[in-house]
């Protein structure tokens, strides 16, 4: 209870706080209430609400406060905290008057309102002891809340009152249940409830109450809600108390009587008219008093009862009559109600005439509300309770619509019928029978079902068939008849005759069309059958199946129904079978619809009327419904076998009867001809028929008289009564070989012949529904007696195959349908019974189903028949060849006793069943294999299409079946022919043919034929050569031409081990491969890929089969045929330029990769030609242009894959070789891939598509290169010169190229290809023979070449930036452009290359550089020095050219690079230059050339590097005489030397190390690049010293700086001591960086003085 504590603390605390200024006296009792409750006394008892309950100071406080009216928020308070007491149970019962004195007081005072209402609720509902005087203030106080002006005042206040109620009548249920349990006799509770009630019956009658002392009216409409509240929720004690019995009686009753006696007896005017809340709450309490104390009021039911009927008058006002009809409609839905009132014979005379009269009302209401029919359907369900006796809230009456009235008089009807139902079989019991024992109670329930039943069955007929006429919603009407059918069964219950055939006639008139008359014509429209005679006639056939046991002499009407409704809905029995012109539902051979309607066409005889009129217009959505009923109809027929004998003697007197009347009607058909529509007129003899099928176990009681009328029919001249004949014969045929008899059937095989002989004679009959029939019947009889045939199968099959074979061939697209279903049936089901000798005869029979041109279904689903058999033959192979040699072994046997003295040519080749004798397994499949191979060549696409997609699988999964020798010959005469005649356009048709359909028609009408016949008896005998000219012939005959060449390479590969035990296979191999070959040069792209694949399969094949271990005796052979194989492809792929329209992309990939899988063994016996002419051929490829070729920036498909094929030449670790004599083959080749950019064969739209092919193949040949760079057949092939020389105008373009990222892979390969060409040239060394010395010669030439196009591009925009790369990238490629002269200098230039591991210096050997490399190397270093200061000094205030763009490596970066590289320069100088001269270059906006900065240094520090160390090197050898002084007279190592550039080298090569290279490299161009650095100092330096010195200049500044930083060096010690003074000078500069590099460069000069 620790929350009640703290709740009541905080509401004291509150208290005191609120009351702290305004009432200190209340403050001070709020206080010490607060010290009470945390006295231990009571915070710390075993029962908290009752320690504060006995401290009355916390509720003094809490009445105090509700006083301080004056503080409205202390009120609050006091209020809350009083509520909090109460619903904790911490009010002693001595304090209850003095709460409700306090709530009183607020109550007066308007404050407050809705927790004095709760508090009051709270005090009823959770203490019981508050009664007597005590309840009846606290429910005064309510009352008078409950007339409050607030109007949520007020509804609170109502809703407390039934709170309170309820909470009333719950004690006396308590006190009921203790007193039963503890054996207490309390009734105090009891009697609160009892005088509560009584007050409200006094109140609401407007008399003074005798307990709620102080209330002096109340509300008629509250007292009312209470007086059903309590009704309604407690029956148990007013039942159970007599006093409150009594109350019901002489209160209750008296006042609804009083209260509605007005609106009964006056006439409807303004001051008689009831209140509708009122009334509403009347109408209610009379339900309630009905429904719930029906029992108890025996007499005051009626009345009640009787006064809906008044209500229900026309005269009253029509909300009034709503509301009544609501309370009738709850009253009819409890069958124990209803009931009520028929317990006594005295009350049942009286509640004759009132349930009669309600109904009656119901009717009157139903003919006056007609015109809502169509809204009615929106207002169901009704809901319970019914919409406006739930309208409590309403002052006024609503608007009723009559759909609303419609939809309640419905259901009032409905729910009286299922009452009825419930009573007359009560838990849901569904009686076959009368006969059915039931219970006593059960008995007098129905008794007195059936005084209800007899007193309102004509109304609720009446009822029903109004609405059945008015209604129009499908569901509604289903209802309705759905309770027809449930009247219908209480009449067959109760054994009612006459009821039943009234209702049972009402059901049968609704199942007919409006007007409709068996003997009369229809009207010129026809008569219109809607949904809703569909449903009356699905009810009546249920009706019919379901009480069949009980209809009796009712059957007679139901049978003369049922015939008429089959004239006019054509509904199919089930059992009769369709006839000739007789249309049964849509198809294709169906009457056309028009306007959403089917048209159903009666069928007259020829000599009784010629045209045809419609008999009945049916909606799509009714039709519908047609096979339904016609299942219904056929099953209730069926099931005469459940019948009892007096049942069924009922239905069958009734059928004969109907028959009588028909015959009749047929004999004055000039008269009377609507029977026969539809055939209606047969409908009595077939259903006895049918009825006698159905009961064959007493087949011997009415056989000889149904045999006898049958043949009757079948001579009758009518000729629907002859087909019904020939129908009988069918169905007797098979019912007698069907049915089961000892001995069984298949033990008398003469019986089974003698049967069905006849049946096949029926074949030279012309008519085509004699046909239909005759396989009617195969399809029967294989069904039922299909396991028991053994000699009736040639019989069986042979009238199949009369359909399509023959003179006796038909041309009805259905009866050969039905022909191929019963060979469906004999593949499917009989073939392990079918006898081996027949299956030749089905083969053949099966192959006129696929030739045949009439049912074109027919024929595809007929290739999968062969398969079927093909899969049997495989599975049961063992058991039909035991079956062959059994016959075999029998038929010598025989021959040999009947054929004794008589000559040998008398022997017969077939047995006694006309079969052949000499049946084999391998006959069989090569059959099998024809028949399909014929079909592969058939006119029709679908049929190619279908065969194809069988013949080639089968042979596949069952080749190895067969000997290598069949199988070789099957193929070669099967699918080599097949493929042979594809190849040609040849088909095979039949040269008979003379119908087809018309699609068929319209696919080959652009075909000529040329037919050509031949010897054979083969079906692949006669072909035809096809001329296709139109473009969708020649798609569809592709289609056929790829299935073909990719099922034959499929079947060669599975055959291929059995094939290589055989002498032929090169020939097959070779006669395949140009079929294949032919096909890959197909002008259909798609034969071209398929024949593609198809040789990557047999060389896959072929391949795996060679490597296999178990090859070793055809290992020759398969190595041949790999070569041939090679061949077919070299020679296909050199014929595709004379191709047109070329290939797709996905053809020229797999045209590519057919030689992938066997190229990498291939490779070590393939001869160098043969190696060259598939290079020619990947050539040719990729310089195809695809015909679906798009633009990509990578390589495209066919690039990959022309390349990947290629690769496969070199020795790789998949294909391991010691001998890489193919490898210059393959360099070569990706040298012209490579040539291919800058020379593309073909444009997409202007673009370059070899770029990324570019990409990849230089990527090759680098790696290519470098892992054989030192082979000798490298070396001589001149590879590494043709590729620099590919790669040239590539280096040459630089920005102006197709790629940037070209360009970047091309300069990465240059400088590999250099590094590793060198090194080719120093393992060549030992060669000295003229091919090497001009390979050698070639390669130099064509380095200084590449180089020279590399650093200095000759393109007009090369130097000029792209758009869209940034700075960083930039500097990226000048990082290209200075690892490029790093490779020269440490691999070509003097003496620097000694240390390097780079160029001829990885192999250990320094090769000779021409003295014209090494004078063209000195003129590109200088030209990319020198040239860079030379712009910068001739450069203006705003040059307007090439702009600074910025290379990304600042000043720092540069000084680095250039201290870094000098070698002359120590560690702590380096360091300490680094830390001084932190600049960085800047980019200035609009520029577009590119200023090589760092690429001009590199240059710079190479002419150094090598001028240093070539004087160092020529010091020690003793070679060169300069000395220092000369040094410090200025003089020019140039001419000091006597060389200038170009001129100082001669025209022979020397070592490096000879005095002659020495003195070529001797200072060359140091000179110049020291006086522009001092002319460059001099142009800036009257600016270095302002502060007008710009971001450029000084960039150009530190560029100098840094290069004189090179210069500081003891070699060049005269250049240094010329630059010294200007550098002193511009120490001086005001830019801190500039300063800082110029005092690091002069500190260098301390080492050097």
């Amino acid at each position: 209870m620790a929350t009640l504590l703290e709740g009541v603390s905080a509401d004291l605390a509150a208290l005191a706080a609120e009351a702290r200024k305004k009432s200190p006296a209340l403050k001070m009792k709020a206080e010490g209430a607060m010290i009470r409750i945390r006295n231990a006394s009571v915070a710390k008892a075993d029962n908290v609400p009752e320690a504060i309950a006995a401290a009355r100071d916390v509720l003094q406080t809490f009445i105090v406060g509700c006083e301080e009216i004056k503080v409205p928020k202390a009120v609050a308070i006091s209020v809350a905290g009083i509520h909090r007491l109460i619903q904790h149970n911490a009010v002693h019962v001595e304090s209850f008057p003095i709460v409700l004195d306090s709530l009183e007081k607020l109550r007066d005072a308007g404050l407050e309102e809705i927790k004095v209402l709760q508090c009051v609720l709270s005090l009823v509902t959770t203490t019981p002891q508050l009664v007597d005087k005590a309840l009846a203030r606290a429910c005064v106080l309510c009352f008078s809340l409950h007339f409050s002006r607030d109007s949520t005042t007020a509804a609170i206040a109502a809703a407390t009152l039934r709170q309170i109620t309820t909470a009333v009548f719950d004690r006396v249920v308590i006190e009921d249940q203790m007193r039963e349990t503890h054996g207490e006799s309390s009734t105090l509770h009891a009697s609160d409830g009892f005088m509560l009630f009584q007050d409200f019956c006094l109140l609401t009658n407007g008399d003074a109450p005798i307990w709620l002392q102080g209330l002096s009216d109340m509300t008629r409409t509250l007292g009312l809600e209470l007086m059903e509240s309590a009704l309604i929720s407690h029956p148990a004690v007013f039942c159970k108390h007599d006093p409150y019995a009594s109350l019901i009686k002489q209160r209750v009753c008296s006042l609804v009587i009083k209260l509605s006696s007005p609106t009964i007896s006056a006439p409807m005017t303004r001051a008689t008219a009831p209140l509708f809340p009122v009334a509403i709450r009347l109408l209610r309490l009379i339900h309630t008093l009905i429904s719930a104390y029906h029992d108890l009021l025996g007499p005051e039911s009626e009345i009640f009862l009787s006064m809906l009927c008044k209500f229900l008058q026309p005269d009253k006002l029509l909300w009034h009559r709503v509301v009544s009809l609501e309370v009738v409609h709850e009253i009819f839905k409890s069958p124990p109600v209803l009931m009520a009132f028929f317990e006594s014979p005295e009350m049942h005379a009286q509640s004759v005439d009132v349930f009669s009269e309600l109904a009656s009302q119901i009717n009157n209401f139903i003919a006056e509300c007609r015109d809502g029919h169509e809204s009615a359907a929106q207002h169901l369900p009704v809901t319970a309770p019914p919409l406006h006796l739930s309208l409590m809230d309403k002052s006024e009456a609503p608007q009723i619509s009559h759909g609303y009235i419609l939809a309640l008089c419905f259901s009032s009807l409905i729910a009286l019928t299922k009452s009825l139902s419930s009573l007359v079989q009560p838990h849901g019991r569904r009686d076959g029978g009368r006969g059915s024992t039931s219970s006593a109670q059960d008995v007098n329930s129905r008794q007195r079902a059936k005084m209800l039943f007899d007193c309102v069955w004509n109304p609720v007929l009446s009822g029903f068939s109004m609405l059945l006429v008015c209604l129009s919603n499908e569901t509604m009407v289903e209802k309705v008849l759905r309770a027809v059918q449930s009247a219908i069964r209480i009449c067959c219950t109760l054994n009612l005759k006459h009821q039943r055939d009234a209702f049972l006639t009402a059901l049968c008139t609704a199942s007919l069309p409006a007007n409709y008359s068996w003997s009369t014509d229809p009207p010129p429209q026809g008569w219109q059958v809607s949904n809703k005679n569909l449903h009356a006639v699905h009810i009546l056939l249920n009706s019919a199946l379901c009480m069949g046991n009980m209809m009796e002499s009712s059957w007679d009407l139901i049978v003369s129904t049922i015939q008429q409704i089959v004239a006019i809905l054509d509904l199919d029995g089930g059992e009769q079978p369709p006839r000739s012109g007789h249309i049964r539902k849509p198809s294709l051979t169906s009457a056309t619809t028009r306007k959403g309607h089917r048209c159903v066409c009666a069928r007259e005889c020829a000599h009784m009327r010629t045209g045809s009129e419609t008999v009945v217009a049916i909606s799509g959505s009714t039709a519908s419904e047609l096979p339904a009923l016609s299942a219904m109809l056929a099953q209730l027929f069926q099931i005469t076998h459940t019948m009892s004998d007096e049942a069924l003697g009922y239905l069958m007197a009734a059928l004969w009867h109907q028959s009588e009347a028909t015959l009749e009607q047929v004999s004055l058909a000039g008269v009377n001809h609507v029977v026969f529509r539809h055939d209606a007129f047969l409908f009595p003899v077939s259903k006895l028929l049918e009825v006698g099928l159905a009961n064959l176990d007493r087949i011997m009681v009415f056989w000889p008289m149904v045999t006898a009328h049958l043949i009757e029919v079948s001579c009758h001249s009518h000729p629907g009564l002859r087909q019904q004949g020939v129908t009988a014969l069918t169905r007797l045929i098979h019912a007698a070989l069907s049915h089961p008899r000892q001995p069984p059937i298949q033990d008398n095989p003469g019986l089974q012949q003698a049967i069905l002989s006849p049946l096949r004679n029926l074949a030279s009959c012309p008519h085509l529904q004699t046909r239909r029939q005759q396989l009617e019947c195969v399809m029967q009889v294989l069904d039922s007696s299909g396991p028991s045939l053994a000699h009736a199968w040639p019989v069986v099959i042979g009238i199949i195959s009369d359909t399509v074979a023959g003179n006796t061939r038909v041309t009805d697209a259905s009866i050969i349908a039905l022909a191929f279903e019963n060979l469906q049936l004999i593949v499917q089901d009989f073939l392990p019974s079918l006898p081996v000798r027949c299956m030749l005869m089905l083969l053949r029979t099966i192959g006129h189903f696929c030739r045949q041109q009439v049912a074109v279904n027919v024929a595809l689903t007929a290739v999968g028949l062969l398969w079927n058999v093909a899969d049997h033959v495989s599975h049961n192979r063992v058991v039909l060849q035991e079956h062959i040699e059994l016959r075999l072994k029998e038929d010598s046997v025989s021959s040999e006793a009947d054929l004794a003295g008589h000559p040998v040519h008398h022997r017969r080749e077939v047995d006694a069943d006309g079969l052949p004798r000499h049946v084999t397994i391998g006959g069989i499949w090569r059959l099998i294999y024809e028949q399909l191979a014929a079909l592969c060549l058939d006119e029709r696409v679908d049929v190619r299409r279908s065969a194809s997609q069988t013949l080639y699988p089968t042979l596949k999964t069952h080749a190895h079946l067969l000997p290598p020798a069949e199988l070789k010959s099957v193929i070669d005469d099967v699918i080599l022919h097949t493929l042979r005649c594809v190849v040609q356009d040849r088909v095979l048709c039949e040269p008979d043919t003379t119908t087809k359909d018309d699609d068929q028609n319209n696919q080959h009408s652009n075909t000529t034929v040329a037919r050509a016949k031949t010897a054979s008896d083969s079906p692949l005998a006669s072909g035809v050569l096809v001329q296709h000219h139109s473009t969708t012939d020649k798609k569809l005959w592709a289609e056929t031409k790829s299935l073909a060449v990719s099922g034959s390479a499929h079947v060669f590969v599975s055959a291929l081990e059995q094939l290589l035990q055989c002498d032929g296979f090169t020939r097959s191999w070779s006669m395949l491969l140009s079929l294949v070959q032919s096909l890959l040069e197909d002008e259909t792209d798609a034969v071209a890929l398929a024949s593609a694949n198809a040789l990557t399969n047999l060389i896959r094949a072929v391949e795996g089969g060679h490597e296999g271990g178990g090859a070793s005796t055809h290992a020759a052979t398969m190595q041949q045929a790999l070569r041939d194989a090679f061949a077919a492809w070299t020679s296909a792929c050199m014929r595709l330029p004379d191709r047109q329209p070329p290939h797709r992309t996905r053809t020229l990939v797999a045209v590519v990769g057919c030689m992938r899988p066997s190229l990498g063994h291939l490779r070590s016996v393939l001869s160098t030609e043969e190696v060259a002419r598939a290079t020619e051929c990947l050539f040719v490829v990729v310089c195809q242009q695809a015909s679906d070729a798009l633009y990509l920036t990578r390589a495209n498909e066919v690039q990959e894959e022309v390349l990947a094929t290629l690769l496969l030449l070199v020795p790789s670790a998949d294909y391991p070789h010691p001998d890489a004599h193919h490898v210059p083959l393959v360099l070569l080749q990706l040298v012209r891939y490579t040539a291919l950019v800058n020379s593309p064969p073909w444009l997409l739209r202007g673009r370059n598509c070899y770029v990324g092919f570019a990409v990849d193949c230089i990527g090759a040949f680098v790696t290519q290169f470098c892992s054989y760079s030192e082979e000798a057949a490298v070396i001589r092939s001149g590879a590494a010169r043709a590729f620099l020389a590919a790669l040239t105008p590539i280096v040459d373009a630089r920005y102006a190229g197709p790629s940037v990222a070209l360009w970047e892979v091309a300069m990465d390969a240059v400088v590999a290809i250099i590094d590793y060409g060198l090194r080719g040239l120093a393992a060549s060394a030992q060669h000295t023979d003229a091919a090497i010395q001009k390979v050698t010669e070639e390669l130099w030439e064509q380095v200084i070449v590449v180089i020279e196009a590399a650093l200095f591009p000759s393109h007009p925009a090369a130097l000029t930036k792209p758009e869209g790369v940034d700075v960083s990238k930039i500097a990226d490629h000048e990082q290209l452009d200075i690892d490029l002269v790093k490779l020269v200098c440490e691999a070509i230039l003097p003496h620097t290359s000694a240390a390097s591991t780079r160029g001829s210096s990885r192999a250990g050997v320094d090769v000779v550089v021409p003295a014209p490399v090494l004078a063209k190397v000195t003129d590109i270093l200088r030209r990319g020095s020198v040239n860079m200061l030379k712009r910068m000094g001739s450069r203006g205030v705003d040059s307007g050219g090439n702009g600074d763009h910025g290379d990304g490596h600042d000043g720092r970066a540069g000084a680095e690079q250039a201290s870094g590289d000098g070698g002359g320069v120590k560690a702590e100088e380096q360091k300490r230059y680094d830390t001084s001269s932190h600049y960085s270059l800047s980019q200035r906006a609009g520029a577009h050339g590119v200023l090589r900065r760092a690429f001009a240094k590199a240059c710079f520090q190479a002419l150094v590097d090598c001028s240093a160390t070539t004087s160092t090197a020529a010091t020690t050898a003793g070679t060169v005489t300069a000395t220092s002084g000369a040094r410090d007279n200025h003089s020019d190592p140039e001419s000091t030397s006597g060389v200038s550039g170009g001129e100082a080298v001669g025209t022979t090569t020397a070592p490096v190390s000879s005095p002659a290279a020495t003195s070529a490299w001797d200072g060359v161009g140091v000179r110049e690049m020291a006086e522009e650095c001092a002319r460059v100092l001099e142009k800036h330096m009257p600016v270095l010293t302002s502060y007008e010195l710009t971001d450029q200049d000084a960039d150009e500044v530190l560029f100098v700086v840094s290069a004189c930083a090179s210069l500081v060096t003891p070699r060049h010690r005269a250049l240094a001591r010329t630059l010294f003074p200007l550098l002193v000078e511009a120490c001086a500069c005001s830019r801190p960086d500039v300063a800082r590099a110029v005092r690091g460069v002069l500190s260098l000069y301390q080492a050097l003085l």
